[in-house]
Order: structure tokens, then C-alpha cells, then sequence
């Protein structure tokens, strides 16, 4: 293998960032050494897009050193496919003095010289969208010739090449007009378009392969810096009423934006920050014009201070599509369809991890030829196409009686996707949904059993099943023994107003919510996430939430109080609620806001606390 297909590999690795594996087909010529902060930033995920991103190595050490870890769960370092040797690296973070540039500490990465293509370092998380350069200092043990290669949009590759001396510091500044294209790429372009670039880069020795000697090197790399074109700042809200506006800058906007009554916004081939919320619609009487929102192309990112904080609504027979971009998060995002609109994700590669996006009654969700690790409700009598597509989870909303026993697809796995691929499937017709589905993979099933539901799920296997209990006056229910990852027989789960039979199905996590005016006692049980809505009560004894559905939190005028055991999830509480933990270990992150109070009394918190507005969290109160 010549140089340009080694180079070539870089593009084959890029290509599976911001998908949960790498295929083996991108793994055939080149193992991966997976650091996933390489150049992104030591604060959270809101920094990825500032003008100037810079990584010193200073901070957050174990993390770093942690990412070097073989074997992780998400990204396998080295697959061996028989073809070539597999080889293996180890990432690490240093303080020997003649190992680091600047300050107190640098990345280190060896690597043995063996007859095969080196492993190669991958950043998953800097955009490099609007790019002006990348510098860093780097260090070689010996001599090497290093590739640093990105890939745009298109699947078209660029590669720079570095020249190092054995043991000496050397200063790299690349801009773009210092990459060449790979012409080994499926896609071959002449010149780099700046407003193109994906996320993330490689990085790997090109000179391994030809190395017969058996040996090791090592890489140093310290003060890592991508520079961007700058944003332009909109403070306040950006309003199209009517008009039809395109908008390609760099842009903040810090408010919402609201395209109403037959406007028409395109944000075209842009790289987009909104810290507000997002809302189309059309308060004109029919017969009315469409009204449309379109992020087409570019890379766009929805910032909150805490989860939720902000929303997209969608109504008015309006129409929302992402296409042909990258889909950024700093916290979670809630989004509803409704009143016969439209949800369209037509290529987007990054995902929609952290959404949850409910098609309400009338209305429809198209997901085109992308990845999308977000949620999707479904109510009934909306529709949903999947083309192309994978990576998915549906919640089947459950509001009366299923005229017909649900049975949920299960796909054949496809050894090189690495997905469990549904070739093609329809919702059965006695359904008041419509489901349809060509070529979707790792689809995940859920049930949200809401209050007269009745349901039976057969031969199926089920992600999780959120329970919401609803009294409208003072009721009281319990709830003892539920587990997850159990095949069920046959179960009947009844609330005083729902009942769901499970024959022959398996059921990962259970999720439970109140509403209305109740409690509910929750005992000897492991749940997935648990919310207490309105004037409820949730109190658990003895039970652990593992998070695995999501968090545990309360909402309006909700109480939450858990005694004892283990809550290895985010807190979150909001409005004038209160959650009380009590002999507890909680993992996670407290999020509070509004004037909601968390109460930890004999509990040990390892994570942190974010407080907005007039929220409070007290630890072990004074009787």
C-alpha cells in the first residue's frame, strides 16, 4: 500500500465520527487510538465553537489519561480482520519536563514500529468549520513524517504532511491553503472549502509502515489551537414575518428565533449558535401560506445554561428541516410538531443525541439517509417515514385501546454497518399511526403508557416502558419489584386506569411518571428515570435509578423524595418543585432552577451543581 491509500485511511476513520461504532471496513488499514478531547477544550460542550479553541493539557488530567484506556465501550482501538497485523498505541498525558513544551503537562503517544500502518489519533469532538489555521507544537523520538487529514462534508479528504527531527520541539501552523487533497478519497475536490468542514481530524505516522525493525516511538503534542472565522452576534430576537430571508453568515443569535405567517428562513451553508428558543408558525386565518424554517447545510448549535431551558415548536401546518449539516447541543432539547407541521432530518450526521422530538396527532416526521440518536414520540394519527436511516429511538405513545396486538420489528444484523438493518417494514393498518421503514438500522422500541392505555406487546423486544400514573384526586399507588432486562412471559402491568400485557417481551427499562393530584411508593425496584409532575408525590424506598432512561427530576409543583440506595443519574428539578435524597449516593449532576429546592441530607454527591434564577440546593439541613 502506497502512501495515498495509507493517507486515504485517515479519511476511511473519519468518516465514522459521531457514529456510536467504527466500521470495520473504516478499521481494515488503520487501528484507532481514540482521544476524544484532542483539541476540544477542558469546559463542556459549549465551547466546542468559539473563534479561538485552545488545549493546554493543563487541566482535567485523568481524563485524558483515561481516554488512552484500551477496549472502549464505543470506539474498539484495534480490530484485526486478519489482513494486517493489528496494532496498538497508548495515549497518555505527561509531566517529565523534556516531554512537555509549555506549562506543567503535554499529550504522549507511543506506539511500536511494526511492518504494518501506524494507529492514528482521532478527534471526534472541534468543528473545523470557517477554519483559519491549526497550530500545536509537536516532538518526535525519531525521525517520522506525520499526516494530519480532514474530511468536509461531501466525504472528500485534505491531507498535510509534517517532517519531524528526532527530538526536537517543532512549531506547526497549518492553514488551509497547507492541505492537499487526497485523491484516493471517494470524493476528490481541488481545494479545501473552509464552509464545508466536518468535525474532527486524524492524525497518524505515515513512515510505521515501512519500518522492518521492531521498535517504538513517541509523539509529544502540546498547546493544540484551531482558529475560526468569528460569529456575528444578533442580540435579541430574529423575527421574519412574512418575508422570505437567506442568512450565510457566521452567526449568534442570542434570543429566539421565530419565523411566522408565511415567512420562509433558510440558514444556508452556516455555521449557527441560537440561545433561545425556536418557534414557526402562522397565526393567519385560511387559507394561509406555508411558513418554513430551513437549516440547509452548515453546522448548528442550540446552547442552553441547563437542560430544557429552551424548546422548538412547530404548529400551524408549518415546516422545520434540518439537511445536509451538523447538529450541535450544550443540554438537552425538547421539540413538538404540531397541527399538521412537518420534522424533516435529511443528512445530518451528527445527531440529534439529547432531543426528544414529539409528532403530535395531523402532523409528520420524515428521517432521510442520516444518523439520529434522539428520541422520536409518536402519537397516534401522525406519520413517520425512515429512509436510510439508523440509530433511533421510538416512543409509541398509548392514549386508548391498540385495535390489534403490537408486534415490533427486529432486523437482521449487518456485519458491515454494524446495525441491527429492517429492510422494510409498515405499521399494520389497523394502527391509528403510520409507520413506514426502508433500510433502518438499530431502531430501538419504546411504550409510553399513558392514563387508558390498554396494550399488548407480543414477541417483541422493548428499549423501555414509561408508565404515567394520573389521579385528579388524592390517590395513592405502589409499585414494588420492578426490574429491568427481563423477558416476560406474560405480564400485566395495571395502573388504576391503564393495563399493558407483555407476552414473550423484554423490557430494558422502566420508566415511571405522576401527574394530577397523587402519590406513588416506589419499592424494591431499579428504574431507568423517574419525573413527578403537578401537585405528585414520588417517594421510593430501597430502589435504585440507574439513568439508563434518563433522570431523575420534578417538575411544577412536584416532590420527589428518595430514601436510601442509589441514584447513579442527573437530578433535575425546576419550577416550585423539591426533591429530597436522604442516606443516598447520587453519581450525577444536580441541575435546579426557577425556585425549586433539592435537599441532600446523609447523602454523598460525587458530581456537580448547576443553580439558575432562584433554585437552592441544601445540604444536610439543620432539624
Amino acid at each position: 500500500m502506497g502512501l495515498p491509500n495509507l493517507f486515504h485511511c485517515g479519511g476511511m476513520l473519519l468518516r465514522g465520527i459521531g457514529r456510536r461504532h467504527v466500521s470495520l471496513r473504516a478499521m481494515r488499514s488503520v487501528s484507532i487510538i481514540f482521544l476524544a478531547c484532542l483539541v476540544a477544550q477542558t469546559a463542556p460542550a459549549q465551547e466546542w465553537d468559539t473563534d479561538i479553541a485552545m488545549l493546554d493539557f493543563e487541566n482535567e488530567v485523568d481524563h485524558y489519561k483515561q481516554i488512552g484506556t484500551p477496549n472502549e465501550d464505543d470506539w474498539p482501538i484495534c480490530v484485526d480482520d486478519n489482513t494486517v497485523p493489528c496494532v496498538e498505541g497508548v495515549v497518555s498525558i505527561t509531566d517529565v519536563p523534556n516531554e512537555v513544551k509549555a506549562g506543567q503537562y503535554a499529550l504522549k503517544f507511543s506506539y511500536p514500529y511494526v511492518n504494518a500502518p501506524s494507529p492514528a489519533i482521532l478527534d471526534s469532538r472541534n468543528l473545523l468549520r470557517d477554519m483559519i489555521s491549526i497550530s500545536f507544537w509537536i516532538k518526535s523520538d525519531n525521525e517520522a513524517l506525520w499526516v494530519v487529514y480532514i474530511l468536509d462534508y461531501d466525504d472528500a479528504g485534505f491531507l498535510a504532511t509534517i517532517e519531524l527531527l528526532p527530538g526536537e520541539w517543532t512549531y506547526i501552523n497549518l492553514t488551509p491553503a497547507d492541505f492537499e487533497p487526497d485523491l484516493m478519497a471517494d470524493v476528490v475536490k481541488p481545494e479545501m472549502d473552509i464552509t464545508r468542514l466536518d468535525i474532527g481530524l486524524a492524525m497518524l505516522d505515515a513512515t510505521n509502515k515501512y519500518f522492518t525493525e521492531p521498535g517504538e516511538n513517541n509523539v509529544y503534542i502540546d498547546n493544540f489551537l484551531f482558529a475560526r472565522q468569528p460569529k456575528e452576534i444578533f442580540e435579541g430576537d430574529y423575527v421574519v414575518d412574512g418575508t422570505t430571508v437567506v442568512e450565510d453568515r457566521p452567526l449568534s443569535i442570542r434570543g429566539d428565533v421565530i419565523v411566522r405567517n408565511g415567512g420562509d428562513l433558510t440558514f444556508a451553508s452556516t455555521r449557527l449558535d441560537i440561545e433561545g428558543n425556536v418557534v414557526v408558525e402562522n397565526l393567519l386565518p385560511e387559507p394561509r401560506p406555508q411558513t418554513r424554517l430551513l437549516f440547509d447545510g452548515g453546522a448548528w448549535g442550540f446552547l442552553s445554561d441547563y437542560p430544557k431551558q429552551y424548546s422548538v415548536t412547530v404548529k400551524d401546518g408549518s415546516d422545520l428541516t434540518f439537511r445536509d449539516g451538523v447538529f450541535r447541543l450544550r443540554n438537552n432539547l425538547e421539540g413538538d410538531i404540531l397541527d399538521s407541521s412537518n420534522l424533516t432530518f435529511d443528512a445530518v450526521r451528527n445527531a440529534t443525541r439529547g432531543t426528544t422530538w414529539e409528532i403530535h396527532e395531523g402532523s409528520t416526521l420524515d428521517l432521510l439517509d442520516g444518523d439520529f440518536i434522539g428520541e422520536f414520540i409518536l402519537n397516534e394519527g401522525s406519520a413517520t417515514t425512515v429512509l436510510d436511516s439508523q440509530l433511533i429511538v421510538f416512543w409509541l405513545q398509548c392514549e386508548g385501546t391498540f385495535p390489534v396486538p403490537i408486534t415490533l420489528p427486529v432486523g437482521i444484523y449487518d456485519e458491515e454497518l454494524e446495525v441491527d438493518l429492517i429492510a422494510a417494514w409498515d405499521s399494520p393498518p389497523e394502527w391509528d399511526r403510520s409507520l413506514s421503514m426502508i433500510n433502518g438500522g438499530d431502531v430501538f422500541w419504546t411504550l409510553n403508557v399513558l392514563p387508558f392505555c390498554e396494550a399488548d406487546v407480543v414477541d417483541s423486544t422493548l428499549k423501555a416502558v414509561g408508565v404515567s400514573y394520573w389521579e385528579p384526586f388524592n390517590g395513592m399507588t405502589s409499585v414494588t419489584g420492578l426490574l429491568p432486562e427481563i423477558t416476560y412471559d406474560t405480564l400485566e402491568f395495571r395502573t388504576t386506569n391503564s393495563l399493558v400485557t407483555l407476552t414473550n417481551t423484554s423490557v430494558e427499562t422502566w420508566n415511571l411518571y405522576t401527574a394530577g393530584i397523587m402519590t406513588l411508593n416506589v419499592t424494591d425496584s431499579l428504574i431507568g428515570e423517574a419525573i413527578a409532575f403537578d401537585d405528585t408525590e414520588i417517594i421510593f424506598n430501597n430502589s435504585e435509578l440507574d439513568g439508563s432512561g434518563g433522570h431523575l427530576g420534578s417538575r411544577e409543583n412536584g416532590i420527589v423524595r428518595f430514601n436510601g440506595g442509589n441514584v447513579a443519574a442527573d437530578i433535575r428539578s425546576y419550577d416550585l418543585s423539591q426533591l429530597f435524597l436522604n442516606d443516598t449516593t447520587v453519581e450525577g449532576n444536580i441541575y435546579a432552577s426557577d425556585d425549586a429546592v433539592v435537599t441532600l441530607e446523609n447523602t454523598v454527591h460525587t458530581g456537580r451543581v448547576f443553580l439558575f434564577d432562584n433554585a437552592v440546593v441544601i445540604e444536610d439541613p439543620q432539624p
